[in-house]
């Protein structure tokens, strides 16, 4: 009993350890390599203040983006700038944070999760994303999480961690559009897993109930911009709810007016 209870800590001060090793050299040179204010590209420049003024970067909106910016502003940091790119950095540590314990869970050995999931930390392209106002590393924690609670119902079987899994997926279309091409993927895994789940009422209600969230937060936005979405989703041809620095307004098939270049 002494021995598995030692054995246990033992275990548990490893995965502390290992999440220490992830966490504190990125969250220190992040900090200290983040973007201190305005610059690095005009898209950056735009969600720096679109959370103050709860307005629109472009298309789609971003709403889910727009309005956790919103909250990272009430923070006593120097500029407005400076606290939404603290944003990307704050998600970014999280997504490592999840791939670190989602490959614990997936048996991996501490330092060789902690080693993979540093070379993802400072990889060129996930590095810098982390340190300006931009929506990928919203995104990728999105990405994680749902596939995290993925994982820990196939292990577990419990139905609570497949509902999470929804929820997540669901808000992340009030995010970026690209994830709505985890829908099949989460289906498909589903079926091979356990097919009964989608048997169930109560999955789809869930599932009915947690989509119908990215709407909600897209109506929250300007009246202007709730409309056009609203009208243009329900003609036949889909149009770009507003102008922005796209071009005008045009007219393109439903399914490519998520996935268009313009909207992701």
């Amino acid at each position: 009993m002494l021995e598995a209870t030692s054995s246990e800590a033992k275990r548990r001060k490893e995965q502390l350890f290992g999440l220490a090793l992830v966490i504190v050299p990125s969250a220190v040179i992040y900090l200290r390599t983040i973007l201190p204010g305005m610059g690095y590209s005009g898209d950056t420049a735009k969600f720096q203040y679109m959370g103050k003024i709860l307005g629109i970067p472009h298309a789609p909106g971003y709403p889910l983006y727009v309005l956790l910016s919103r909250l990272f502003l009430f923070l006593p940091l120097k500029s407005i700038a400076f606290r939404v790119n603290l944003m990307s950095l704050f998600f970014s540590v999280l997504t490592l944070i999840l791939l670190h314990l989602l490959l614990l869970r997936l048996g991996t050995s501490v330092y060789v999760a902690a080693g993979t999931t540093l070379a993802l930390a400072f990889v060129t392209t996930y590095w810098t994303q982390s340190l300006v106002a931009e929506v990928y590393t919203l995104n990728s924690f999105l990405l994680a999480l749902i596939i995290f609670f993925l994982v820990k119902w196939q292990q577990t079987g419990e139905a609570c961690f497949f509902h999470l899994a929804i929820l997540f997926l669901g808000l992340s279309l009030a995010h970026h559009m690209t994830l709505m091409l985890l829908v099949p993927a989460v289906l498909l895994f589903a079926l091979l897993v356990q097919p009964k789940q989608l048997l169930v009422f109560q999955t789809w209600l869930v599932a009915l109930e947690f989509t119908g969230w990215p709407s909600a937060l897209f109506l929250s936005f300007p009246q202007d911009l709730a409309k056009g979405f609203i009208r243009g989703a329900a003609s036949k041809k889909l149009t770009r709810p507003f102008k922005s620095n796209d071009g005008p307004a045009i007219p393109v098939r439903p399914f490519f007016f998520f996935l268009e270049r313009s909207y992701s």
